[in-house]
């Protein structure tokens, strides 16, 4: 190899050393520093996502023991009393206990009830449904709705049941 290097003349020996040279520079380009560059970008990019996440899951870790917490002071649901006794101060707190709102209360056994509301505020039906469900763990298993005299009131058929 070293007698055959030595016979090439000293052009040709300049311009060989110059191609071995780019093709190493160029093969050391390709497969060594270009994936160096897009491991280094893709493991800085995992480290953010993982940032993220740890914030996400520390958030969301704070959010659970918040309402474990709120689960562990919650009163008990009472089941014991009649669907009506429990009602009736729910809809004074609503301001739909007024007899020109309430047109009718009608027990169902101990378990239900059937109201008619004329006139009523429906946000304040919907609150009222709402306080019920979440407090007393009392359903709406039917509703009728018909519009009301003016924008924003209704009239309901209620069937609510334990």
């Amino acid at each position: 190899m070293k007698a055959w290097f030595s016979a090439l003349s000293e052009r040709e020996r300049y311009l060989l050393i110059m191609g071995v040279t780019l093709i190493l520079a160029s093969v050391l380009w390709f497969y060594a520093w270009k994936p160096l560059v897009k491991y280094k970008a893709q493991v800085a990019s995992d480290l953010l996502t993982a940032a993220e996440d740890a914030t996400l899951l520390k958030t969301a870790k704070a959010q659970l023991e918040a309402e474990q917490l709120a689960a562990t002071t919650r009163q008990p649901i009472d089941t014991t009393t009649s669907v009506q006794i429990v009602i009736t101060p729910v809809l004074q707190k609503y301001q739909l206990a007024r007899p020109e709102i309430l047109v009718r209360s009608e027990a169902k056994g101990k378990e239900g009830v059937n109201i008619r509301l004329d006139n009523a505020p429906f946000d304040q039906v919907v609150a009222f449904l709402a306080e019920l469900e979440s407090q007393y763990a009392i359903y709406a298993t039917s509703i009728a709705l018909v519009p009301g005299a003016a924008p924003g009131l209704a009239g309901l058929q209620l069937t609510l049941e334990r």
